[in-house]
């Protein structure tokens, strides 16, 4: 993938395309959705992934998960947190990443990308030593 020239891989957002699930339900607005903590929604969105020097439109799949404070979520994060999951399909040759035949028979040409963060209302405190 010419990881010396080409060390990054950028997800831009653009926009949220529509409600897909939520756990609780979507408002009359496709792209509403009611946030709970503990309950999951899903979403597409629209956006741009730039990689090995070349831009493409992606759409992905994404669930959010909002979390209310406590004991359990303070020994990731501090505060309130989302955990957002997000999925979309890569293909290779798309980005102009060629493979020898060798390595083809290893690595498909289309590839799953999954993204997993979590944000949080407080940032976290410098660790004492």
């Amino acid at each position: 993938m010419d990881t010396a020239k080409f060390p990054k891989a950028v997800f831009t957002l653009n926009k949220v395309s529509r409600a897909v699930e939520a756990g609780a339900a979507a408002t009359a607005a496709a792209t509403d959705v009611a946030l709970r903590s503990g309950q999951s929604a899903k979403i597409a969105v629209e956006g741009t992934l730039e990689m090995h020097g070349v831009t493409r439109p992606v759409t992905a799949k994404v669930e959010l998960m909002p979390m209310t404070a406590s004991a359990d979520t303070a020994k990731r994060l501090p505060g309130d947190l989302l955990h957002v999951r997000a999925t979309f399909p890569v293909k290779l040759d798309d980005f102009g990443i060629t493979m020898d035949a060798a390595t083809a028979l290893k690595v498909a040409n289309e590839q799953q990308v999954t993204v997993d963060i979590f944000t949080s209302t407080e940032l976290p405190q410098p660790r004492r030593n």
